[in-house]
């Protein structure tokens, strides 16, 4: 399939607003939401091979200009909810929970699994959730059961760090019966439901699963000091070539 060139492309981008601006205007007024499709049609259509890939430059570019937006829709959200939770006492707005909560998770999530590894990505899920709702709890003010919403997690996370898999289970377990009642039971709306089902049970269950998920050979932890090593604390094949110990040649005086 040709590409298209720069010029078709413009082209084909002013007809489609074209087209959603006239429809808004003479038939529904929600034909304007369709003018958001226009910040996915290029990496669509590159999918699809009809624009050419991007050079290095561009690539940078791109990536660049996608982590500002972030931060910026990130702000904006965080306004909106420090506004109506603080300052006017009120429940913040849900669009705006979802976008500031379920982004900072997936952001979280991805950055630790593309480099850090499973295990590590599946205790950061444990320790920041559990961690969240046992604040989340205790801000109330009240000893309640609701403690064990955050305890629990933060228990098995805990466990993780010496034996994964024991961890892994407690996790899974604990993201099953959060959806259970929290959900599936639960008598709140569904924008709620939905909330909740994104931020307690969906993270809980992607932390049991990374966690029991066979560990590559490759896959290593990164310590405070930023060194790398293996399961067993030791460092990477500069120390080993082939399984075997490489001789150390010490240095004689020198003249």
């Amino acid at each position: 399939m040709k590409p298209l060139s720069g010029r078709a492309l413009l082209l084909l981008y002013a007809v489609y607003a074209v087209a959603c601006a006239l429809l808004g205007i003479f038939v529904h007024r929600g034909f304007y939401v369709a003018l958001v499709g226009l910040a996915f049609a290029r990496p669509i259509l590159r999918e699809i091979g009809l624009v050419r890939d991007l050079d290095e430059r561009q690539v940078a570019a791109s990536y660049r200009s996608s982590h500002i937006a972030y931060l910026v829709a990130i702000g904006i959200a965080a306004a909106a909810f420090i506004n109506s939770s603080f300052i006017e006492n009120e429940e913040p707005p849900f669009v705006a929970s979802m976008v500031l909560f379920v982004s900072l998770i997936v952001k979280v999530a991805v950055w630790q699994l593309t480099s850090r590894g499973r295990r590590r990505t599946g205790l950061v899920l444990g320790f920041a959730i559990g961690g969240f709702w046992f604040l989340f709890t205790a801000l109330e003010g009240d000893l309640s059961p609701e403690f064990l919403v955050g305890g629990i997690p933060l228990l098995a996370a805990f466990l993780a760090l010496r034996w994964q898999r024991v961890g892994g289970v407690i996790l899974l377990l604990s993201g099953a019966v959060t959806a259970y009642f929290f959900i599936v039971k639960g008598m709140s709306p569904p924008q709620s439901r939905l909330f909740v089902g994104l931020l307690l049970p969906t993270p809980l269950l992607l932390a049991g699963v990374l966690l029991l998920m066979r560990r590559d050979d490759t896959e290593t932890d990164v310590d405070a000091d930023g060194h790398g090593g293996d399961a067993d604390g030791h460092g990477g094949d500069a120390e080993r070539h082939g399984g075997d110990t490489v001789p150390t040649m010490e240095k004689g005086p020198t003249v």
